[in-house]
């Protein structure tokens, strides 16, 4: 995420969960690719100079859960815990 949300999270006394919750993080715009096409379109977007994210994946997962493995958080009902 930006600085400034690690700012606000300070200043604020606020846990990952809930910045998660409340704000986008950051994450700005998102492509949502085919488990085949990932490689193609990762290795054409870093030719324009964008960081690349892999964020996650979709599943059949019939209670929508996220899993983001870089802050060890799952997100179900509109919150986030730690995993």
């Amino acid at each position: 995420p930006p600085p400034i949300f690690g700012l606000v999270q300070r200043i604020g006394s606020i846990s990952d969960e809930e910045m998660f919750r409340t704000f986008n993080m950051g994450i700005g715009f998102a492509v949502v690719v085919a488990p085949e096409g990932v490689d193609q379109v990762r290795s054409s977007l870093s030719r324009t100079g964008l960081r690349i994210h892999v964020l996650g994946c979709a599943t059949g997962d019939p209670a929508r859960t996220i899993r983001f493995a870089p802050c060890s958080l799952v997100g179900r009902d509109g919150r986030f815990r730690r995993s």
